[in-house]
This record gives C-alpha cells, sequence and structure tokens, in this order.
C-alpha cells in the first residue's frame, strides 16, 4: 500500500501556515515541562511498541513517523519494548514501558475507542483502548498538537518545522459516539482521508464501479486489509434494506416461484417486488438466518451484517403477522424477527452485530408488548423526513414529526444499541450544525450515520461544497464541539487557496436562510410553517439576487486563482457548476445571468468529468438527460 502523503495544498512558509490556522506550537526551548523532538532537522527520540503481533499499533506507529518526518526533517526509527530504553522515547500501546514507568491504564473506562497523550519526563505517552484507541490518540496529537488537517482526498496541509517542541500535555478521552460514518463517496471511498479524520465504520458501497477492464479503482478488500482499520467496525454486504430491494437474504428471484407464502400479503397479494418478508413464518426465518451465516462464512472478519426491511411502507397483513401487531406493534413483530436471527448467529459469531434500520413507518419508533433488543442487535433510528436546515430540537416541523422524541423512545429499550441515521440525501449546499451533534451525544447514542452522497457523484448538481461538508460532519461525529466556523476557515484557505474569502462569503450566504426565497417541497405541513425549511432532495428557490451575488463571488474567486494555481481553480469550478445549475433552473432565459451560464456550463461540465444532468424543467420526457442534451435545452430560444 502506497503510505505516501500528497501534500496537495501544503503552505510553505512555516510562519503563514500556523497564521492561517491559528495554531501554534512551543518554540525551541520553549515553556518548562515541554519536549524538544526535533531540533534543525534532527532528532534523538525513536517510537517504541508493543513486542509482537499489534497490527494496528504498528500502522499507528507509522503514521505518527510519517507526519514527524514531513513536519521536521528528522529520522524517527520505530522499535519493539524488548529493546533497551532510552531517556528520549514516544511510547505507543500498552507496552511494558508504561509499567516502568509507573502508568497504569484504566481500559475498562477508555473503552474500545478512548486514548491517552501525556508527557512523562522526556518522553511522550500515546495509548489507548483495545481496538482502536492507540490509533485514536496518534491522530489527535497531529490535528491537534502538530497542526496537521486532512481536508479531502487532493487536500491536505501539513506545517513544516524543522525544530519541533510540545507543551507538556496531559490528556485523557473517550470519543462520545464509538461508531462514526460518513458516506460521501467523493470522500470516504479514500482510506487515507477516511481514517485520518476517525472514521471508523464502512460498507461495501466504498468500492467503485468496475473499469471497462474490469478492475476497481477502490475495492473493499484494500479497506478490510489496511491495519490502521483494524477492528473498525466493518460491514459484510450493503449495509441497509437487505430484505428489501438490495435483497440479498430472501431473493424473490430465487424463493418466490415455489414459496411466495414467505413474501408479505398485502391488499390480499403476495408481493413479488416492493416486498417484505412474512415477519412471523417460522421458514423464513430459517432461510435469513442460514443466509446471514453464509455472508460470515466468506467474509469472517466482518465485524457487522444488516437484516433490515426495504424502503417500502406495506408490511405483510396475513392473520398471523396481523395479530402479532395487535400485541406488539408493527415495531416489535420486526424486532421479534431480528431477534430470532441474532440469537442463531450469536451461536456461531458472538462478536458479530447485527444491524437494522428502524427508519420509516410503521417500524419507525419502538416495540410495544415489552419487547426489547438482543444485546448483539443495534438499531438505526432516523427518517428521510425531516427538516435539514434545522436541527431536531429547534425547528417545528421536527418536532411535529417527533425526530428527536422517537430516538429518545429507543434508548431503554436498548441501551448502548441505538445508533443515529442522519439521512443527509440531496441536502444540497447545506451544512451540518454542531448542535445537531451535541443533541445526539445528550441523547446518549452509540454512533451515527451520515447518508451524504454527493451530487456530483448523483448528477443532481445542486451540491455545492460536497467535500467542504463531509469533511465537517467527520469532524463533528469525532467531536461535536469542533467548531464549525474554524473548520470552514480552515478548509476554504486550504482548498481554495487564494479564493477563500469569496468561497468563505459564499458558504455562509447559502446557508443562511435569508438567501432563500421560500420552499421547495411536497410537505404540505412544511410548506404551511413560517420561515425557512428545507426537506432535503428538493431545488429551494434562491432569491434572484442572491444568484447574482453567488456569481460575482466566483468570477472574482476565478481571477485569483486562474493564472497561479491550478488545483484551487478547479476546486473552484467544482463548486461553481452547481451554481450555474441553479441559476438555469432558477432564473428566466432572456436573463443575462442565465445566458451567461448556459454558455460556461457545457465546457465546465465536459472539463469536469458530468455525463448526465437533471433538467427540472423539462415538460416531457426524462427529466435525466445528457449533458449535451441538458445544454441544448437550456441554450434553446
Amino acid at each position: 500500500m502506497n503510505r505516501s502523503v500528497t501534500i496537495a495544498c501544503t503552505v510553505f512558509q512555516t510562519g503563514l501556515m500556523f497564521l492561517l490556522m491559528n495554531i501554534s506550537l512551543a518554540e525551541p526551548g520553549g515553556v518548562p515541562g515541554s519536549l524538544m523532538l526535533a531540533k534543525d532537522g534532527k532528532t534523538e527520540y525513536r517510537v517504541v511498541i508493543p513486542k509482537g503481533f499489534h497490527p494496528e499499533v504498528k500502522a499507528a506507529a507509522d503514521e505518527l513517523v510519517l507526519f514527524l518526518e514531513q513536519i521536521t526533517g528528522a529520522g524517527f526509527t520505530i522499535v519493539g519494548d524488548d529493546i533497551t530504553q532510552t531517556k528520549k522515547e514516544i511510547l505507543l500501546g500498552t507496552n511494558v514501558r508504561l509499567k516502568q514507568l509507573g502508568l497504569k491504564l484504566d481500559l475498562k473506562q477508555l473503552g474500545p475507542e478512548g486514548y491517552v497523550i501525556r508527557t512523562v519526563g522526556d518522553r511522550l505517552v500515546i495509548a489507548g483502548g483495545p481496538d482502536r484507541g492507540t490509533i485514536n490518540g496518534v491522530y489527535v496529537f497531529l490535528t491537534d498538537y502538530l497542526g496537521c488537517r486532512w481536508f479531502a482526498p487532493d487536500c491536505s496541509v501539513i506545517p513544516k518545522k524543522a525544530s519541533l517542541a510540545i507543551p507538556a500535555i496531559d490528556l485523557q478521552k473517550t470519543p462520545p459516539f464509538e461508531i462514526r460514518s460518513v458516506w460521501s463517496s467523493a470522500l470516504t471511498r479514500d482510506r487515507d482521508w477516511f481514517v485520518r479524520n476517525h472514521l471508523n465504520h464502512y460498507t461495501v458501497v466504498v468500492q467503485t464501479p468496475d473499469r471497462p477492464d474490469g478492475t476497481r479503482r477502490v475495492n473493499y478488500s484494500d479497506f478490510r486489509s489496511d491495519p490502521r482499520l483494524a477492528n473498525a467496525y466493518a460491514f459484510t454486504g450493503y449495509h441497509w434494506h437487505s430484505l428489501g430491494h438490495n435483497s440479498d437474504l430472501l431473493d424473490p428471484e430465487k424463493y418466490f416461484d415455489q414459496h411466495p407464502e414467505y413474501f408479505s400479503l398485502v391488499g390480499g397479494k403476495r408481493m413479488r417486488t416492493r416486498q417484505h418478508p412474512c415477519l412471523t413464518h417460522s421458514e423464513v426465518i430459517k432461510i435469513v438466518t442460514e443466509n446471514v451465516k453464509k455472508k460470515l462464512r466468506n467474509d469472517p472478519r466482518a465485524r457487522m451484517v444488516d437484516v433490515s426491511l426495504g424502503d417500502y411502507r406495506k408490511l405483510c397483513e396475513c392473520s398471523t403477522c396481523s395479530a402479532a401487531y395487535k400485541k406488539y406493534g408493527h415495531s416489535g413483530v420486526y424486532v421479534r424477527f431480528v431477534n430470532a436471527v441474532a440469537a442463531e448467529i450469536e451461536k456461531e459469531y458472538p462478536r458479530v452485530i447485527l444491524t437494522t434500520l428502524c427508519g420509516y413507518p410503521p417500524v419507525e419508533g419502538p416495540p410495544l408488548g415489552g419487547v426489547a433488543l438482543r444485546h448483539n442487535l443495534l438499531v438505526r433510528s432516523g427518517n428521510t423526513t425531516y427538516c435539514r436546515y434545522h436541527d431536531y430540537e429547534a425547528c417545528t416541523e421536527n418536532v411535529y414529526r417527533g425526530r428527536l422524541q422517537t430516538l429518545k423512545n429507543w434508548i431503554p429499550i436498548a441501551p448502548g444499541r441505538v445508533m443515529a441515521l442522519l439521512y443527509q440525501y440531496g441536502s444540497g449546499p447545506l451544512l451540518p450544525r454542531a448542535s445537531q451533534y451535541r443533541l445526539l451525544r445528550r441523547t446518549g447514542v452509540k454512533g451515527v450515520y451520515v447518508f451524504s452522497e454527493d451530487g456530483q457523484t448523483r448528477n443532481y448538481y445542486w451540491d455545492q461544497t460536497p467535500n467542504l461538508r463531509g469533511y465537517l460532519h467527520a469532524r463533528l461525529a469525532w467531536d461535536p464541539d469542533f467548531d464549525v466556523e474554524k473548520g470552514i476557515r480552515e478548509f476554504c484557505r486550504a482548498y481554495y487557496g487564494a479564493a477563500a474569502p469569496e468561497l468563505i462569503s459564499y458558504v455562509r450566504e447559502i446557508n443562511d436562510e435569508n438567501s432563500y426565497a421560500g420552499k421547495a417541497t411536497p410537505w404540505k405541513e412544511l410548506q404551511k410553517r413560517p420561515g425557512f425549511h428545507s426537506g432535503g432532495g428538493f431545488l429551494d428557490p434562491i432569491k434572484p439576487q442572491k444568484l447574482r451575488e453567488f456569481d460575482r463571488l466566483f468570477d472574482e474567486a476565478e481571477k485569483k486563482v486562474r493564472d497561479n494555481d491550478r488545483k484551487a481553480l478547479r476546486h473552484v469550478m467544482t463548486g461553481r457548476l452547481p451554481l450555474q445549475y441553479c441559476i438555469l433552473m432558477m432564473m428566466p432565459k432572456q436573463d443575462p445571468i442565465f445566458q451567461k451560464a448556459a454558455r460556461n456550463f457545457l465546457p465546465m461540465a465536459e472539463r469536469l468529468g458530468v455525463k448526465k444532468v437533471r433538467n427540472l424543467k423539462a415538460e416531457s420526457g426524462p427529466k435525466m438527460q445528457d449533458l449535451t442534451v441538458f445544454c441544448r435545452a437550456m441554450l434553446a430560444d
């Protein structure tokens, strides 16, 4: 594996680097208690790891040495803890040196993801929980104390400082969310970005589509074999709807003809498509259980497997299921079904966690009749229908729909086994709010799963800043107290270079409700509510004067980087294309700003590799059109 780092957006002058990021390191010979890790490009320190097979700690050491050498230019070696100790060492993991120093780590208190960073005399200690604590501590040290940033796959900032001193440190922390996942294909298919931003939960969708020659640019196996992701929460197979439209546990093509009774009865008809299983049929439970076991046999390192219904609202209406609903509720019957599978799986795979999605009516809320989740079953609670602009508490629409209360109601039913689903699909330019993550922390969920597919991949083209949004989600999932405003400034300065002031203004304005002229949503309740709300998946109308203002900002941004920063120019153009799409969809054809966008859209889209665009103005025929067809329609009289 190529562990090199592309410092695509390096700020070469060290002093300027730290001014930009508002981060300071102790000066050489700095404050009392500080450690001089390197001086004038040389070091007396070495990294000490436990002797034996500890691939996750060795990977943490490799990452630490990689960036220490890039920062200082000094050569840091890695040795085992069976080597005679020296005065100046960086100790990683729970090695014997800790006992020699009289340090005791409470691993139970740290949990699987917690970590300790501590200076002891001339030594630096970074250690943590048994799963991923040590590598988490390494990335916290690199980020919070040395100023490293990994904004996007092609944009990292690694400071340069030949003489590197750190202050005295005594930090012990357990992340509030044990499981952290952000799905944005522009970002999370890059393992370096994924792991360095503390994500630890991934699925088979990290694979890219096949190339013409049948190979893949990214393989699921690449994630599974990466030692930096050892003990991560890896799924076998797809991560939801395994009993529905992603059905690999009860495939209607295989079972329906011979056994239609295995599938949901709706309106007197057994469903071959848009199907659910019959949730009370004993043979169905056996088949699903065996198919789960087959997946695990083929993927023995998996930690998670999904058993979830599809998107369809109608459950089985057979007499047995209907009677059970009266006693346990729809969720209760569903949970009993998945519990039965989980009980059998535990006998052979005690470490595997089954997950199930309770995100749609009628299984959105917790069960009735005293039904509780088994200890090896985790529920993901969330829904697609909520206001994306506000957090769960700060919005009459979200309160009306009971989003927070539903989540809270699951906690006593499955303590420590509830994961919040933040469905950001189609959220356009809207960025995450720290208040939402702090709210989830108070609620006590075990983890967060952010589904935030970027608009470029989906060809929607109103997703203005997917990389910024994915970065902020990842940082907030790690630390709900993360300073979002500071994060936006740092990201834009690195990602857009000299065009940062214009892009910072644009990001702020497009996330301001005063930039919008109304709500684009079919939800009747949401339409009636005062103020701005965004339901997601719809193109919220932007005020014409704001579109003109944004267009001028991008004119100035392009001018600043056109001649001297090709990478920043591409980033600016990528951000501008969705704005031009909004102009084409929202402004009349006779408006000069429309004509300008129509002329520029095709060459810019071709340069960025766009193939199809959704034409919301099409009165007939398919709305998803080839790029050239779309552009001809925009230029037509």
